[in-house]
């Protein structure tokens, strides 16, 4: 498959300093594994800390006190951490500027299945639409009902206002012909993030089969993007880790971590 050409999942931009560990990768190689306990990985013996950062590491020394500060430990497997990351990663979904906000139904029901139907319904709506007509970001998310389906939540930057060939496509790949997709009328930039943002004030140890569901079902990752959906507050390409450290607000005042 040509990366350029064709859309495929893209890397999440910020491996480096906000996904998982390569240690956990390296016992993780299966797509769609679900993640273990992190309790002895990050906690120690005790298990997770119920509330705050599981893992926090060293800081800098501070010069008033003389003493050494702690700073987060930034990984997605840690709720308290994975929440600041989900909120710089709405916000920089929105420094984006999609114009269309998408749902659709039938996705699959294991990770290969929706990032096959997801692959294949891109290329069909750039074939109609062009090659740059369809800049997107997604979520992939477990229906309630229990049937073990998916749907997906996406914000989408194009010039495309037809619901009707949306459905049609989605259709073609094999995935319901309901879908959802209007212009972007005050809808949260988070909202496809709301599975880990809803754990707020809940203990690590109810926020973390959340999150790690969450994680599972979108193969480790928080979220997909085709190649060049992000831009910065210019509208120049850029990229997701980047614009995750952009945020301005209080999320922006926690401290990044070493490369």
């Amino acid at each position: 498959m040509n990366g350029h050409d064709d859309h495929h999942v893209a890397p999440d931009d910020g491996d480096d300093d906000t996904s998982l560990s390569n240690s956990y990768r390296s016992r993780n190689q299966q797509e769609g594994s679900p993640p273990p306990s992190y309790a002895k990985d990050l906690a120690g013996e005790d298990g997770l800390p119920e509330w705050g950062c599981i893992s926090p590491r060293p800081g800098p020394i501070d010069p008033s006190t003389g003493e050494r500060t702690t700073v987060r430990c930034r990984r997605q497997v840690c709720p308290d951490c994975c929440r600041v990351i989900a909120h710089r990663t709405g916000d920089a979904i929105e420094r984006a500027k999609p114009t269309h906000f998408l749902t659709l139904t039938w996705c699959g029901s294991s990770w290969p299945e929706v990032r096959r139907n997801l692959t294949q319904f891109t290329r069909a709506m750039r074939k109609s639409l062009g090659r740059h007509d369809w800049e997107w970001v997604w979520h992939v998310h477990r229906d309630p009902n229990g049937e073990g389906q998916t749907h997906v939540h996406a914000f989408v930057r194009t010039t495309c206002h037809r619901r009707d060939l949306v459905a049609e496509k989605a259709a073609a790949v094999g995935m319901g012909v309901i879908v959802q997709f209007d212009e972007i009328r005050g809808e949260s930039f988070e909202y496809g993030l709301h599975p880990i943002l809803d754990t707020h004030g809940l203990p690590n140890s109810e926020a973390k089969p959340v999150i790690d569901e969450y994680l599972t079902d979108n193969n480790l990752r928080l979220v997909h993007a085709s190649h060049n959906f992000w831009r910065d507050r210019y509208g120049l390409p850029s990229t997701l880790k980047d614009e995750r450290r952009a945020t301005s607000g209080p999320t922006a005042n926690y401290p990044e971590p070493d490369q």
